[in-house]
């Protein structure tokens, strides 16, 4: 009984801890137009981009001189940095090919 009662607290602990929490915070945002010649300016080009849930665009760029990166959100035209930050690391052999711009016109 003292095991099943234990169980039973540490299932009802894993739930209180699962709950949603959300956060709130001032973001950077501006045409995707404005942002890219930024990044640009930084030395900063397009290493991973993906498709969210709600329908916008997540970009991760990186300058592999500085390992300075940004992670950036657009919605209709209209990109948000969400972080910025120094000290990547990569597998250097998982990337072949040097990305650019040009690779992700279709934003």
């Amino acid at each position: 009984m003292k095991n099943l009662l234990a169980l039973a607290l540490l299932f009802v602990s894993i739930s209180i801890n699962a709950e949603m929490r959300t956060a709130t915070k001032d973001l950077a945002c501006d045409s995707i137009d404005v942002v890219i010649s930024e990044l640009k300016n930084y030395g900063e080009n397009p290493i991973i981009m993906g498709k969210t849930s709600v329908g916008s665009t997540v970009i991760t760029t990186l300058n592999p001189k500085t390992s300075t990166w940004t992670i950036i959100e657009v919605i209709d035209k209209l990109a948000c940095v969400l972080a910025v930050g120094e000290g990547i690391k990569l597998n250097q052999e998982f990337f072949k090919k040097e990305t650019s711009w040009k690779d992700f016109a279709s934003i």
